[in-house]
Parts: C-alpha cells; sequence; structure tokens
C-alpha cells in the first residue's frame, strides 16, 4: 500500500496549516486526511509527553505502520502523496526514521522568524487555554523546567526556533535537492508564487491556482480561562468538557463559553523582551544563512 512521497517537515506556527490545505487542492496531491499524525516520532512506542493539551495530541498519533498505510488508502493515482507533522523538523528521532521507510522521500519546511515563530507559539497555546503562565517572559522562565518534566514541544519556545540544528539532522541524511526550505515571508507575500514554486519541487502541474483566500489555524481572537481555579478545572475534566461540547446543543454553547472563558487583546511583544530573544537566536540565524546561502537579515533586524 502506498506510502507518502513528501512530508511538510515544520515549523510549527509558521503556516504550515495553509499550505497543508492548498497543496490538497491539488488534482495531482493526495494530502493524508489527518495533519500530524507523527507516526516518524512515535512508531513502535507509547506517546509519552505531558503538558496541557498532551491528550488531543496523543488522540491522534498513528504508532504502527499499517496503520499509517491507511491514512493514504485513496492515494492511488495521485502523482504526489503527502502528509504533514510539524514536530518532525524539532524531534531528532525522525530523520534517521524518515530514511528507513522513505529514502527518496521529498521534504518540505517553512521556517518563521523565530522571535515571532516563539510568541505566536505562546499566544497559540494562550488561545487554546494550555498555557497557565500569565506572560510571556514568565513562559521562557518555565521553559527549560517543563523541558525535563518532558511537557510537549508545543510550550519550547526557544528550543523550537533553532532551526540550523534541525535542518542539518535532514542534511546530513538527504541530499540538498530534496529538501524544501522555505521563508515564512515568502509564503504571507505571495500565497499562489509560493504555492507554485512547491509544486514545481514536487513534480506537479504548477499552472494550477488553489484559493489562498483563507488562512488556516491563524488567531483571529484570543480567549482565556476567567481565572487559574478555572483553568485547572478544565484542565482536570478535559474529557468530561469535550464530552459535554458533543452533547450539549449548540445553541447553548455561547452560554458556557461565556461562563468559562474571557476574550482579550493580546499586548506586543515588549521591545526589551524582543531584543533578548533577538540576541538569543543571532548566532542560530547566521548559522542558518551560511547553510541556506541565503539572506537572513530581516530577522536579525526587525
Amino acid at each position: 500500500m502506498t506510502l507518502p512521497t513528501f512530508l511538510i517537515i515544520g515549523a510549527a506556527r509558521s503556516g504550515t496549516s495553509s499550505l497543508y490545505q492548498y497543496l490538497a487542492q491539488h488534482p495531482q496531491i493526495y494530502m493524508s486526511p489527518e495533519k500530524e499524525p507523527l507516526f516518524f516520532i512515535y512508531e513502535g512506542r507509547r506517546f509519552d509527553l505531558h503538558g496541557p493539551g498532551s491528550e488531543e495530541i496523543e488522540r491522534r498519533v498513528v504508532c504502527d505502520l499499517d496503520s499509517y498505510r491507511e491514512l493514504f488508502r485513496g492515494a492511488s493515482g495521485h502523482a504526489a502523496i503527502g502528509e504533514a507533522s510539524t514536530s518532525y523538523l524539532y524531534d531528532p528521532v525522525a530523520p534517521g526514521r524518515i530514511q528507513h521507510h522513505l529514502p527518496d522521500v521529498r521534504l518540505i519546511a517553512i521556517l518563521r522568524n523565530p522571535v515571532a515563530r516563539a510568541y505566536s507559539a505562546f499566544l497559540y497555546l494562550i488561545r487554546l487555554g494550555h498555557e497557565s503562565c500569565s506572560d510571556f517572559a514568565a513562559a521562557l522562565r518555565a521553559e527549560e523546567e517543563r523541558i525535563r518534566a518532558r511537557w510537549r514541544n508545543g510550550f519550547h519556545y526557544r528550543r523550537g526556533g533553532l532551526y540550523c540544528q534541525q535542518l542539518r539532522r535532514y542534511f546530513d541524511r538527504f541530499p540538498a535537492e530534496r529538501i524544501k526550505v522555505c521563508i515564512h515571508e515568502d509564503f504571507i507575500a505571495n500565497p499562489v508564487r509560493f504555492c507554485h514554486d512547491i509544486f514545481r519541487f514536487l513534480n506537479v502541474d504548477c499552472t494550477f491556482v488553489p484559493d489562498t483566500s483563507t488562512q488556516y489555524n491563524a488567531a483571529r481572537r484570543y480567549v482565556a480561562a476567567r481565572n487559574k481555579a478555572v483553568r485547572v478545572a478544565l484542565e482536570e475534566i478535559a474529557p468530561l468538557h469535550r464530552l459535554a461540547k458533543r452533547v450539549v446543543p449548540r445553541s447553548w454553547h455561547p452560554v458556557f463559553h461565556t461562563v468559562l472563558y474571557r476574550e482579550f487583546v493580546p499586548p506586543p511583544l515588549s521591545q526589551d523582551l524582543r531584543d533578548e530573544l533577538r540576541s538569543f537566536f543571532r548566532p542560530e540565524i547566521l548559522d542558518l544563512q551560511q547553510l541556506l546561502h541565503r539572506d537572513l537579515s530581516c530577522w536579525l533586524d526587525d
């Protein structure tokens, strides 16, 4: 049975959800019906990460090859077959397993300014109600402790942006011509042209024009639990909460939402914290420029 011919490997919070949807529109491309199956991280082992939201990830993880093949059961006749799991870029185990199962695979990575990506990840987890720290500086201070406690990598705000280290694991195993590293700013500036470039990389019809009018998984409004007691209760009864959302009539959902959550406007990233993160990422960005032979000074000066 069919396996992927290409993978979107990351990075998280860099436009991969939109790219996944745009590629799925192409008549010659088959995308797995589920994003983030994480097979090449959890093949043959139990999901063992913690932290808020880990239960949702555990439910979608595919751990055996037969189940993974099932994701591509409808792929017959397509010129390019793919899936997207953004943790593949971050996880050190994934490149070797991908090489073992898919030695001829093509790999796509979208990279975002690591400072912006880190803050976007923080706001995303706030929006989901998973981030307990009240401000980004506190979340950054908690990062290493959370990593030691095996919290999932969505909370690895700094480490998630160490792209050069992550990409080298792939360049060490795959020929450069089969690794497509893209920049998030190019995607935002002209998504159709960006997709056409990806189509050429995948050897499919590059005249097809996808509908890029929708940005997927982009934050438009932010909510948070009304107070710490509500947040803790929601985490402890998460399965019951999900069941209630399915059982309670949809007309009642806004009522429960108003009682449990509050909307807020996230503050911009402070200049002091922006400068601190830019200084942290600067050596990595300079190394990445050398690896990709691309000027990334916009990330250093932003």
